[in-house]
């Protein structure tokens, strides 16, 4: 609820902002309203996308150590206690969540490049001695790395229940080196190991 007040504000800020939109051809003035217009429409992106996010995970919220009473994707409410079944739950059910991934990422990528158009070297660094061109610089990376992390968990996250021998089991070989010996991997084995994970 609170995102779709959130969302509502925002709304309601772009639509009283609108009044001042004959402002983007007066020089100067105009380059400092089209970033206004920039931020609204990126917070509106951001918002989209926690939007999304909240509901694609709210049924682990219990998982992720959240307490709830929703019930999982699977209609029933979760009882996992230990970590290992809380790992065969997520390898399980994971990949409900994937097809969000890219909505959440087009959202992300449609945020960065609208606050990528606001040119935060025509700000002051201070104004009345609050720092102004750094705040606006730190949001900009902010998006930006969030946006670069998500890109990249992403075929982590679909490949994740496949790692962890879901549907079909995964043995791996576990190998151990001296990391103390001058030539740790040079042929002389610690000790290894197989692991099967179903």
């Amino acid at each position: 609820t609170e995102i779709k007040t959130l969302s509502q504000q925002l709304a309601d800020l772009d639509t009283k902002y609108q009044k001042v939109r004959w402002t983007f051809i007066i020089p100067v003035v105009g380059n400092y309203t089209r970033d206004g217009q920039h931020a609204l429409n990126a917070g509106k992106s951001l918002i989209k996308s926690l939007d999304t996010l909240i509901v694609s995970v709210s049924p682990y919220a219990d998982l992720l150590g959240f307490k709830t009473d929703e019930a999982t994707p699977s209609g029933q409410t979760p009882k996992v206690q230990s970590i290992e079944d809380r790992i065969v739950y997520m390898a399980q059910t994971l990949d409900l969540i994937s097809p969000d991934l890219d909505k959440i990422g087009a959202d992300m990528a449609e945020a960065q490049k609208e606050l990528d158009m606001i040119k935060d070297g025509r700000y002051p660094v201070k104004l009345f001695g609050k720092e102004i061109r750094s705040k606006i610089t730190a949001i900009k990376s902010t998006v930006s790395e969030s946006a670069q992390l998500l890109t990249q968990a992403k075929p982590l996250i679909k490949l994740l229940p496949d790692l962890l021998g879901n549907p079909n089991a995964k043995t791996y070989m576990i190998l151990f080196q001296n990391d103390a010996e001058l030539r740790p991997t040079g042929g002389f084995m610690t000790a290894y190991a197989f692991m099967k994970v179903t």
